[in-house]
């Protein structure tokens, strides 16, 4: 830009100096386009680059969770009265093999929360014929003959960090830590939380109890998470997600759906143990 001033600068006192005025006239409506292409090219940059962001914010979708003065029993079936109240996710979307196109399954998620924990109940639709169950190791659903239901917390919204907490058919469950928004963590970090599967006529259930104590997060009354639900149709080699996911996009937990309703959350007691002999060499040096 700076050089082209210099240059139209240059061009106007040369036109001047030779009192050409046709000249004169082609190179001002030369300038002019000149300048106002410049101007208009940065306008419509700018036009798209926020009617994509404005894109993105207005295709997130929204969880607005339960308070439940009573608890599920984890056994796989989604029988009590507290599940029928609950905001059903559905509508999965693909990302492999059929990118941005809608699922071949359907797949229905719920969740409600308590005093202590928050309930995931999820059910996957299929055929008895289309289900895959390898039983594994736990913390070993990668790339598994299995199909697989994952459910991802960004706890702090700050998409950088958070949870996912797999299932597999055969019951096997996973737990990562993820860190830098990808979707993938630390699958060392080994949670306690509870899981069970369950298989009927429509296809195969899940229920899923997560301490709050086994998750870090911050309190308050408008406190707001991201939460993403994750199907493998292991068969199909379909992969699908709640909240569409761009696969040529980066940042993972940067889409995320978003997940509120909680009212007065209270931070959990976490406690933490200190053997008899640790114990004792701690005080021997305090009284140092």
């Amino acid at each position: 830009m700076l050089s082209g001033f210099f240059f139209a600068n240059y061009l106007l006192k040369f036109t001047f100096q030779s009192h050409n005025c046709f000249a004169l006239f082609k190179i001002l409506l030369f300038l002019f386009r000149y300048f106002f292409m410049q101007k208009l090219l940065c306008c419509l940059f700018l036009l798209l680059v926020f009617s994509q962001s404005k894109a993105q914010i207005l295709s997130r979708k929204t969880y607005t969770i339960q308070y439940s003065e009573t608890t599920p029993k984890i056994d796989g079936i989604l029988d009590e009265a507290l599940w029928n109240t609950a905001q059903n996710a559905t509508h999965f979307t693909q990302t492999i093999p059929s990118p941005d196109q809608p699922s071949n399954f359907e797949t229905e998620v719920k969740m409600v929360y308590g005093s202590k924990s928050i309930f995931v109940g999820a059910v996957m639709h299929q055929s008895k014929k289309e289900l895959s169950k390898l039983l594994t190791a736990r913390d070993e659903t990668n790339n598994i003959n299995a199909d697989v239901f994952s459910v991802f917390f960004d706890t702090y919204d700050d998409h950088q960090n958070g949870y996912a907490f797999r299932v597999t058919a055969a019951g096997v469950q996973q737990d990562e830590r993820l860190s830098g928004g990808d979707q993938y963590g630390d699958v060392s970090w080994d949670a306690v939380w509870i899981s069970k599967v369950k298989m009927n006529d429509q296809g195969w259930c899940v229920e899923m109890e997560i301490p709050f104590s086994a998750i870090r997060f911050t309190t308050g009354d408008q406190m707001k998470w991201g939460v993403n639900f994750f199907r493998l149709q292991r068969k199909k080699n379909e992969n699908s997600y709640w909240n569409p996911i761009n696969v040529q996009q980066s940042g993972f937990l940067a889409q995320t759906a978003l997940l509120d309703g909680f009212q007065k959350m209270k931070p959990p007691v976490r406690l933490f143990f200190i053997s008899l002999p640790l114990a004792w060499l701690f005080r021997k040096s305090l009284r140092r």
